[in-house]
């Protein structure tokens, strides 16, 4: 069994995590080709489904359940493999009806529940990001889903840049 995993610049970190992909398929018996393309091929790539296994980000702001129609719809172009089904398209379209956020996270669980079944795409990472910033930025950094106001990030009085 074999395939490719294509991936968009030239950062390192996402090559690093492309090696180490090879390497555990290579483990299981599945041979990988790396395909590094560069990132002003990532539409072409993406919407032209040039790919076998591609590896891409989505973010989702303070509602998690709102980025339900980029990933699983089937017909939203967000959605890079294409998959899903009549059944999950409608499901998305009830979710953000829905005006109790417990409920709506529990619709919202089971539409995922429902694509996972599919097979089409395959987390490999979810949590917060780390950064690392110079001392006296002020109000930059992790936040997972919070909602940062764009005008209280600058720098400290009395720091290097300040």
């Amino acid at each position: 069994m074999s395939t490719a995993a294509t991936y968009f610049g030239d950062d390192t970190t996402i090559a690093a995590f492309t090696q180490s992909f090879q390497a555990q398929m290579k483990a299981i018996g599945v041979e990988v080709a790396i395909d590094s393309q560069p990132v002003a091929a990532f539409a072409d790539y993406m919407g032209q489904k040039k790919f076998s296994t591609a590896y891409s980000g989505n973010g989702v702001g303070a509602d998690a359940t709102s980025g339900l129609a980029q990933l699983f719809n089937s017909q939203n172009p967000g959605n890079a493999t294409g998959a899903g089904t009549a059944q999950i398209d409608e499901l998305i379209k009830q979710v953000p009806a829905i005006a109790d956020k417990e409920a709506r996270m529990a619709a919202a669980n089971e539409v995922e529940k429902e694509f996972s079944k599919l097979y089409a795409i395959l987390p490999v990472y979810n949590g917060p990001n780390i950064f690392a910033v110079k001392k006296g930025l002020a109000n930059w950094g992790p936040e997972l889903f919070a909602l940062r106001g764009w005008t209280v990030v600058g720098w400290e009085k009395g720091s290097a840049r300040n």
